[in-house]
């Protein structure tokens, strides 16, 4: 039910028992060892599930091979850490993660807490979840909400519940790490679109941010390849061609695996989907920015996808955000069209910017 291996459910031997995966500290009188355990036993991950040989993905060379494994062992840490803790607002205080990787680390977490909290045992207690978005919300609010999508597409009787908790205009990120998750675990999915559920839920948007987050999961599946990720999205209905650009853009910003020059090569490939590579790229900046994870190559990998300056991109993502309104929680038309009005306003003022008027 909660497997998240290719083999079969972890067991024991799957655990992580590396040092540096702590999920023993921050135990409460209210929550029972065993709990944790049996919770860890159900749904605990082992860090090999990030190696891409693992998940039947092919490295398109050893520096990307190097970025993408950091990044999903940076996602299990988190994850289990936040299978094991009783404190959710304690959980991203690992002094282990490397500072560039705290946001995988986040987006693991929130993910872990999500399923945390639909364990049958904790069906009384209070859900950990939403004290950690909210304790999250100034630094890491982005990748928190699509780590919650990841808990969202593995638990569907918790759906609703999850999204009532986001903040009403980032709730479409939700819908990308669901689609993320979808085609991380099969790759077939990038090409057969979002399943009947999410359309369900939320409509042709939310299908859109599905696309963003299958873009995002090409960077993995295709091992860093952009000839080869390219190549899936020209497979597809031409209709998506822009979310899953947009997707790949902000993955190869925000993860990186290949040197700010080669990031060129992306931009070209992408025709008239350009900005929408740019937007996503801008996106992902300003997510390394206000997290304070970003490195000198994240910057500069960045401003060549957005098409500009870094710092000057972020500026315009951040001045294009809408204003939130006070009442705005949970899922509503308002928030895919205030969350797409941003993307618009971000793709056409990084255009602008670039000189370009056509």
């Amino acid at each position: 039910m909660f497997c998240l291996t290719k083999e079969g459910c972890p067991v024991a031997d799957h655990l992580v028992n590396e040092p540096d995966d702590d999920v023993t500290g921050g135990f409460s009188r209210g929550l029972t060892f065993g709990a944790v355990q049996l919770t860890r036993r159900l749904a605990g991950l082992g860090l090999h599930e990030a190696h891409l040989s693992v998940r039947g993905f092919r490295a398109a060379t050893p520096q990307a091979r190097s970025a993408l494994e950091e990044a999903g062992m940076a996602f299990v840490r988190g994850y289990n850490r936040a299978l094991g803790s009783s404190e959710a607002a304690t959980i991203e205080q690992s002094p282990r993660i490397a500072q560039r990787l705290k946001g995988f680390f986040m987006e693991g977490a929130a993910m872990g807490l999500g399923i945390r909290d639909g364990m049958p045992w904790y069906m009384f207690s209070a859900a950990k979840l939403p004290t950690f978005l909210t304790s999250t919300a100034v630094e890491h609010p982005y990748l928190t909400t699509v780590g919650a999508g990841w808990a969202i597409a593995r638990l569907p009787w918790r759906r609703s519940r999850i999204l009532e908790s986001l903040d009403g205009l980032l709730l479409p990120l939700a819908f990308d790490g669901w689609g993320f998750h979808d085609c991380y675990f099969r790759r077939a999915n990038v090409a057969t679109g979002p399943a009947r559920a999410v359309t369900h839920i939320a409509g042709c948007p939310g299908a859109r941010a599905w696309d963003q987050g299958a873009g995002r999961a090409l960077w993995f599946v295709c091992g860093g390849s952009i000839e080869e990720a390219v190549a899936c999205i020209a497979r597809t209905k031409v209709e998506r061609h822009s979310d899953l650009f947009a997707g790949l853009g902000l993955a190869v910003a925000y993860a990186g695996g290949i040197e700010p020059s080669e990031a060129q090569a992306l931009v070209s490939a992408a025709g008239p989907h350009r900005w929408h590579v740019a937007q996503g790229a801008a996106f992902a900046l300003e997510a390394h920015v206000r997290a304070r994870t970003e490195t000198p190559e994240t910057l500069s990998r960045g401003a060549v996808l957005a098409g500009g300056d870094a710092l000057s991109s972020v500026e315009i993502v951040r001045m294009a955000m809408p204003r939130r309104p006070t009442h705005l929680r949970g899922p509503s038309a308002q928030s895919w069209t205030l969350y797409e009005q941003w993307r618009a306003r971000v793709s056409e003022q990084l255009k602008r910017a670039a000189g370009w008027t056509s």
